[in-house]
């Protein structure tokens, strides 16, 4: 990407140190982006590769703001010179058609892009004005060096009302120029000179969009005092705009004068790398899922005035620079490589992600730094929109990219992660058409995977990522092909690439799966159907290594194929595959069930069953596959109430589930339920149906509570002050009855305690006080490194508890539960001043539940662990716990007795 920088910058400056200055009044052609489609001769074609814009890549298109003029002799003079960017655009697309948009941005405020768009484009119906980009961090991060900034804001008297409003117009406006390599603070004269904001006392702090924000929010309340100083303060300030006019010029010649010293000293041309920012349109194949922007970074390099004259004076031209889509640069570290539950993620030199499959802001100092190395952590993973978590240990290998502020993370499960499965079938010397492995509708592959492609997006149009792999395969066979890589050290690409080690592992795995069925008996096949009628067994499927998945249909039923295939496509990345990886490394044998999430009676409730298929080499293994059924729900739950239900043996049993002072729950690792006696339960987090059990497998250590915390969280203002765990509207009234309920409620709880020794407090996500008597919103850090955000807690689950119990599991008395009370939700730590419908970035807090089996694995195989749940002292409540583990599943099967 350097090379095509480099290429740019001194093409354009060797054509505007040759151009003449032409006289004033003289005309000049360009192609406006405005009026683009008034011209007939110019042809304007769909291109998936430009953000799913129609453009032309035989030339260039302006940009022009309404308040920049072509008749200005400068901006006349800069469009006639760099028309000669044409020719080098079109050739930087010829040798990697992979490029997405290249540009110069003239300093005389009008943006040259290839290739040729038109302004606003045809969908968008309300016309868009262009914003100044020079005010762009890709624009002034090239153009000026780092930079320690105080910023002087005058509050005194002498200030009227209008004057202090266009004041802080103009330290926004400068303030939205830094960037995070910057470093800046306001400070506010009157009588005395102080900081904006009182934490950032005596010190600059990073121009990051946290702090901006905490500024911009102490600017609001800025008010007029009494008194000036301005001596002490002109010392270190700049005068302070009085009038509307030229406010946006003036904050421009800011950034003329802070790129001086780069000018000065032309031999330099600092490359600069943006954040990461939402930009144009993504293209997935096969799909009519646009989402509304795709990620992308921005690589830009000042253009410097090289004429010699007798005065040397310091003249930015400009800014030139190529967008590149962050999917782009995914593809150089292929996930298939990395294996199941592996990722690889980049950090830029001020800590900041350039992508990662979670966006999890907490890196490591020696990335930040650009060293290279390796470590070893316990992290946490959390799957379906923060519902289920797991803890594994990762190995993190990383290492700087050459040339960037970029360091590269590669990050590999402990054990498993550290080996792969390599088996490949030989494609362009097989004696077999590899396509006949490929027959029917019953198999997909990854579809955010590269099999192979043409480098030019608009060569050959495909309906899927199925007809591409075919199309590809056909290829193969032809006379003449070679495989040619999808990352190719020459300067030059080739007219296709692909994947060989990627498309020989799909053939091989197909070969592998397409057998399956046809390979069994007509005596086995007659038990199979049978046993898939038995068990209302509707799908069975296999997804492998190489993103290819396979599943039998046995209802015969069209639309289940097509819902199939929509929702379980991603094969590695799919949770189930990543659950049954992870869960053979605790319990080889056993499966994984799930059922969607609060499903409740629906009748055409589906149970997923997976189990992994590791290979094992020399003491090695490895996963290579991950195979799985569907089957009704209804089916499931009908075998589970007739077994349940009955009395087998000489065990003499006097109640079963049947009985209605029992209740029976299968659980599965993360708390919800999978089976219970009422189907609205199906689905349901195991805490909502009895909070009371559930606290005391969590104080037993049956499940482990495994806090999470949501950096990323968006709240809005409008819905509440409070957590997001309030969800119903309340009147002003029933807030003041929920509060008196509360005060009663904790007054009564505190009597309780003088008298009792064996209280134990609530270890929920409540203001009530933990065992160490510190409340439990104050074990996480609150003034985090990411200042500003707000501290917004969810409960984890609402609860339905008995007051008051003891608890006794196998003998041993753990301590009693507090009665439940209805606490009203936590305060968050900042009020916004005004209610607003924006979302705002916070923190939230989530508490998560994983099943410890060595717990249950104590008590012996199919011996049920044994618990009392006492003094209750409500004739009736009390109630006997038995849990024991269904043996190869890593579900559990929970009963409840009232005495």
């Amino acid at each position: 990407m350097t090379e095509i920088q480099r290429r740019i910058m001194e093409s354009a400056e060797q054509a505007a140190l040759s151009h003449r200055l032409e006289a004033e009044g003289s005309g000049v052609k360009f192609v406006n982006s405005r009026h683009l489609n008034r011209h007939s001769d110019i042809e304007l074609e769909l291109n998936r590769q430009f953000d799913q814009r129609r453009v032309n890549t035989s030339f260039s298109s302006v940009m022009m703001p309404k308040f920049v003029s072509e008749s200005d002799p400068q901006v006349a003079n800069a469009l006639r010179w760099s028309e000669h960017l044409d020719p080098v655009f079109v050739n930087n697309y010829e040798v990697d058609p992979a490029l997405s948009w290249q540009f110069f941005g003239s300093s005389t405020g009008f943006l040259r892009r290839f290739p040729a768009m038109q302004w606003p484009p045809e969908e968008i119906e309300r016309q868009q004005e262009l914003h100044d980009f020079r005010s762009s961090n890709w624009y002034v991060g090239a153009s000026t060096s780092p930079k320690d900034l105080a910023i002087m804001l005058d509050v005194s008297s002498a200030m009227s009302k209008k004057a202090i409003q266009l004041a802080k117009v103009v330290v926004r406006d400068i303030i939205n120029t830094l960037g995070d390599d910057d470093f800046f603070n306001v400070f506010t004269f009157a009588e005395h000179c102080k900081e904006l904001v009182p934490c950032y006392k005596d010190l600059l702090v990073q121009a990051n969009e946290e702090n901006k924000r905490e500024i911009f929010s102490a600017l609001d309340g800025v008010q007029i005092e009494t008194g000036a100083n301005f001596s002490a303060a002109l010392i270190t300030g700049f005068e302070i705009l009085q009038k509307t006019e030229g406010i946006q010029d003036k904050v421009l010649n800011y950034l003329r004068v802070m790129s001086r010293p780069m000018v000065m000293y032309q031999n330099d041309h600092p490359i600069h790398w943006t954040p990461v920012y939402p930009g144009g349109q993504p293209y997935t194949l096969g799909t009519n899922n646009i989402r509304d922007s795709q990620l992308m970074t921005t690589v830009s390099t000042p253009i410097f005035d090289r004429r010699n004259t007798s005065i040397r004076t310091a003249n930015l031209l400009g800014i030139v620079g190529t967008d590149i889509p962050i999917q782009q640069i995914k593809k150089l570290v292929p996930p298939y490589k990395l294996g199941v539950n592996g990722y690889s993620f980049i950090v830029n030199n001020n800590g900041h992600l350039l992508y990662h499959p979670d966006l999890r802001p907490l890196l490591r100092q020696e990335m930040i730094n650009q060293r290279e190395g390796e470590t070893e952590l316990k992290v946490k993973i959390h799957y379906d929109n923060m519902k289920r978590v797991t803890t594994r240990r990762h190995k993190y290998f990383y290492h700087p990219i050459e040339g960037t502020p970029f360091s590269l993370g590669i990050v590999l499960p402990d054990g498993y992660g550290m080996y792969e499965v390599t088996a490949e079938q030989e494609i362009k010397l097989s004696q077999v058409n590899v396509t006949e492995y490929f027959k029917g509708n019953n198999w997909r592959v990854h579809p955010d995977w590269v099999y192979c492609e043409y480098n030019y997006a608009n060569e050959h149009n495909f309906l899927s990522p199925e007809d591409q792999v075919l199309h590809f395969l056909a290829r193969t066979r032809r006379p003449g092909w070679k495989w040619m890589s999808l990352r190719p050290r020459s300067p030059s690409r080739p007219h296709d690439a692909g994947d060989k080690t990627l498309m020989q592992s799909l053939v091989f795995d197909a070969m592998v799966t397409d057998g399956l069925e046809r390979s069994s008996s007509s005596n086995l096949k007659e038990d199979k159907q049978q046993g898939y009628q038995m068990f209302g067994v509707t799908l069975s499927f296999i997804a492998t290594r190489s993103g290819f998945l396979r599943w039998q249909d046995h209802t015969n039923n069209p639309q289940t194929d097509t819902y199939f295939a929509d929702n379980n496509q991603y094969a590695m990345d799919e949770v189930w595959y990543k659950r049954a990886v992870d869960q053979h490394s605790i319990e080889p044998e056993s499966f994984v069930f799930s059922v969607p999430f609060d499903s409740g009676s629906n009748g055409k409730t589906l149970v997923t069953a997976t189990h992994a298929v590791f290979l094992e080499h020399k003491g090695h293994r490895a996963p290579a596959a991950v195979v799985g059924l569907q089957f009704q729900h209804s089916t499931l739950a009908a075998h589970f109430i007739n077994v349940t239900s009955a009395c087998t043996g000489n065990t003499g049993c006097k109640k079963t589930c049947a009985s209605e002072d029992l209740d029976c729950y299968v659980l599965d690792n993360n708390g919800f339920i999978i089976l219970s006696e009422r189907p609205e339960h199906t689905g349901q987090f195991f805490g909502h149906a009895d909070g009371t059990i559930m606290d005391s497998l969590v104080q037993d250590g049956i499940y482990k509570k495994v806090p999470v915390m949501d950096y990323q969280g968006a709240c809005t203002d409008t819905k509440s002050h409070y957590s997001e765990a309030s969800r119903t509207h309340m009147m002003p009234w029933q807030h003041f009855q929920w509060v008196l309920h509360w005060m009663f409620a904790q007054i009564m709880w505190l009597l309780a305690q003088t008298h009792l020794n064996s209280i134990l407090q609530s270890r929920y996500t409540y203001a009530q006080e933990d065992l160490d008597g510190s409340p439990i919103y104050a074990d996480y850090e609150t003034n985090n490194e990411y200042g500003g955000v707000e501290i917004e807690i969810q409960r984890t689950y609402p609860t339905r508890r008995t007051p008051d119990l003891d608890v006794s599991i196998e003998g041993k008395v753990l301590p009693p539960i507090p009665p439940q009370v209805q606490v009203p939700p936590l305060v968050t730590q900042r009020t916004p001043q005004n209610r607003s419908s924006h979302a705002r970035p916070c923190t939230k807090k989530v508490d998560l539940f994983v099943l410890q089996p060595g717990r249950l694995n104590n008590s012996g195989l199919f011996n049920p662990l044994k618990g009392k749940l006492t003094n209750c002292h409500v004739t009736g409540c009390e109630r006997f716990v038995n849990c024991a583990e269904i043996f190869y599943a890593i579900i559990k099967l929970i009963s409840n007795i009232p005495s």
